[in-house]
């Protein structure tokens, strides 16, 4: 994603929605009744763009227990949680 760490977590309360979690360092894990969700980001790092520099950092989800009418609502609510402008 290009997004800083700071960002990242800045907006994960959003991106999670009701669900309660707990943050690690940089591993937050979910949990809302038998579901779970694990988000791991990587270290921060740069990309170049010409003469723009853009932070960026790798996210992997894990889920367990959802279905995948679940799934898919979770994935939407993140996703829009993240969406920067543009078209």
């Amino acid at each position: 994603m290009s997004i800083s760490q700071a960002d990242f977590f800045r907006l994960r309360p959003a991106g999670l929605g009701p669900i309660r979690f707990q943050q690690t360092g940089l591993r937050i894990e979910a949990t809302e009744g038998t579901r779970s969700v694990t988000i791991g980001i990587s270290a921060e790092q740069s990309r170049q763009l010409g003469a723009l520099t853009l932070p960026s950092v790798s996210v992997t989800l894990e889920s367990s227990g959802f279905d995948d009418q679940e799934w898919a609502g979770f994935l939407s609510r993140f996703e829009q949680a993240y969406q920067r402008g543009g078209g």
